[in-house]
């Protein structure tokens, strides 16, 4: 169970650093990647600043280059072609983490 844990997981932390890195200065202030075997694809959740940050990202293509960019993340290492890996995107806020989930994004993620 370790190793299948270990190579579900693999990659995965360098890819949240390299997309936290190249939009920490673009209001994002969390991400986290998860790879389901059961349903063979990745949960990608980035997680905004603030409310207001989710819509402005989509009108301004932040959130494209964001989704692009964590495509490119997988392929990168080792996850498959872009054409090929599943990526279910959640974007929300640090703001609603805050006001509804005591801060917790263990209990957001639930």
């Amino acid at each position: 169970a370790k190793a299948a844990g270990e190579k579900d997981g693999r990659g995965l932390s360098q890819v949240r650093k390299e997309v936290l890195n190249r939009f920490k200065d673009k209001g994002v202030h969390e991400f986290m990647l998860f790879y389901s075997r059961k349903a063979d694809s990745f949960g990608a959740y980035i997680f905004y600043e603030r409310d207001s940050q989710i819509n402005e990202a989509v009108e301004n293509g932040l959130a494209a280059e964001i989704e692009s960019s964590i495509y490119e993340g997988l392929e990168n290492v080792g996850r498959g072609a872009q054409e090929s890996i599943s990526v279910k995107f959640e974007f929300d806020s640090h703001e609603n983490v805050v006001r509804n989930y005591e801060s917790d994004y263990y209990n957001r993620l639930r």
